[in-house]
């Protein structure tokens, strides 16, 4: 439905102003629902301006195996996989993953073996390096989930040891050919961080107070395994449209979970995911293919929740057509597709709440959470707060090249 120019024109680096003016003047009850869909994503997928590519390069300045590798990716048109171990290098950085490419940067143990298998070994690259080689620490080496709380809430010279067998004990390798989901699952397909939102709806600036939680019809689209968050944080029940179950024991019932708390982010140990396996066990689920299907048109009032499916970066369907995959452009497609099912809502005269907060982290947008209302085919509000990591995009990666560097002699000093 949405060509190539349709989804480069999302991409590009579109005027604040005038998109925002654009949705805010759009009769949704006459315009097509292909242009809405285009006019509200050049919003809510606007990118930082402070970022001048659309996507985040980690450029070879210090010539680290690292930095060779992605430049050779690059150079050989792999653009898909210099994009992911570029962002294993600067999303999310924490010592597990950066410690990790610094092994791989000075050749020790199984490093580079591991990574280059976690990189190129399957259909598709994992985007969170620390989250798969968690379930890696948990799975292959036998690290309980309570073990790994307790050593992923101290300090990082207490997991070393655990990295460093990780990195040089073939169980590794005889888990990833027997594991029960393929590699991208335990690295981020989902990835459920508890306690995550809840600053976000706390902050009055993101407008949640105003939020319709009495909907006829309440919906976390692409909910993954969070719905029970939501459910807890704005106090009403949501349907997972989603192509996944909301039960985390339908795929591997070990999967790592994260929780955030005091400012730091840890594995969640025995006794909380019990809790948040036995509250996503009660979720309603809808089978939700954004490409292929359509909200049901049963109810009045609709509130929609999307937290790190619409505004996120999301691997291209694989039904998408070559020249859209080449462009680098899948991720754009899946979330434009995402807004079609919600404008075409809005289109039928509904009355419609979108609040979104997004996880993106091969691409810089410039808003955290937007919050839409439609009423009678007119867009009344559109409220949105911008993502702090702005900034830090925009100041490049100076402490990660350090840090993987072969000179870091913290790094050196836990190697055995």
């Amino acid at each position: 439905m949405f060509r190539l120019e349709d989804l480069a024109s999302v991409a590009e680096a579109n005027d604040e102003s005038r998109v925002r003016s654009e949705a805010l003047e759009t009769n949704y009850l006459t315009t097509d629902a292909r242009t809405s869909a285009l006019r509200v994503a050049k919003v809510l997928l606007l990118r930082d301006p402070r970022w001048t590519l659309a996507e985040v390069d980690f450029p070879n300045r210090t010539g680290t195996a690292v930095e060779r590798r992605i430049a050779g990716l690059i150079a050989e048109g792999l653009k898909y996989r210099a994009v992911v171990l570029a962002n294993w290098a600067t999303a999310f950085q924490s010592d597990l993953s950066l410690y990790s490419l610094f092994a791989y940067n000075v050749g020790h143990g199984n490093s580079e073996r591991l990574l280059e298998y976690l990189l190129m070994g399957e259909k598709h690259s994992p985007p969170y390096l620390r989250l798969v080689l968690l379930n890696i620490l948990k799975q292959a080496i036998g690290l309980s989930h309570d073990e790994l709380h307790r050593l992923t809430r101290g300090d990082f010279e207490e997991l070393a040891p655990w990295a460093n067998r990780m990195l040089a004990d073939e169980a590794v390798f005889d888990w990833l050919g027997r594991k029960k989901r393929p590699i991208r699952f335990y690295g981020g397909m989902t990835n459920t961080v508890l306690g995550l939102y809840d600053p976000h709806v706390a902050d009055p600036g993101v407008g949640t107070d105003v939020f319709n939680r009495a909907a006829d019809l309440r919906i976390d689209l692409g909910g993954g395994f969070s719905t029970s968050e939501h459910e807890r944080l704005l106090g009403c029940s949501f349907v997972s449209a989603d192509q996944l179950t909301p039960r985390l024991q339908d795929y591997d019932a070990d999967l790592i979970v994260l929780e955030r708390a005091n400012g730091a982010t840890a594995v969640a140990g025995e006794e909380t995911r019990k809790r948040f396996l036995d509250a996503q066990s009660g979720i309603e689920h809808l089978p939700f293919d954004v490409f292929k299907d359509s909200f049901p048109a049963r109810a009045q009032s609709y509130a929609i929740v999307s937290t790190g499916f619409m505004t996120s970066t999301l691997g291209a369907f694989k039904g998408e057509s070559r020249e859209i995959k080449g462009a680098r452009l899948g991720t754009i497609s899946t979330s434009v597709h995402a807004v079609l099912r919600v404008v075409e809502l809005v289109a039928a005269g509904k009355s419609v709440d979108l609040l979104t907060i997004q996880r993106a982290t091969s691409r810089a947008y410039k808003y955290k959470t937007c919050l839409l209302q439609w009423r009678e085919g007119r867009l009344t509000r559109l409220q949105t707060t911008d993502d702090a990591r702005g900034s830090r995009w925009s100041g490049g990666w100076s402490d990660v090249y350090e840090k993987i560097s072969p000179a870091n002699s913290r790094y050196a000093g836990l190697l055995h």
